[in-house]
């Protein structure tokens, strides 16, 4: 995959991306909720360096709906 921004914007926002961890473990959140906040944010910078495609697993599998619906269930506390 390529990559969607340049190597300087990408550093930055991986800088960035560190600070957001930090304040998400500072912030006292259930540990399931902060794996849900720092999962999806991972996923995106990811995806802005070409390493990650919405739908597949990193083991190349495409995600199944029974799979989607379990992540999303589990993923509530994300919701609220």
């Amino acid at each position: 995959m390529k990559e969607r921004i340049s190597k300087l914007s990408l550093s930055e926002i991986r800088i960035a991306l560190r600070y957001y961890e930090d304040e998400v473990y500072e912030a006292g959140l259930a540990a399931h909720t902060s794996f849900c906040y720092l999962t999806h944010a991972r996923n995106f910078v990811r995806w802005l360096h070409g390493d990650f495609k919405p739908g597949v697993q990193k083991r190349g599998e495409r995600i199944t709906q029974k799979t989607l619906d379990k992540r999303t269930k589990s993923c509530e506390t994300c919701k609220k």
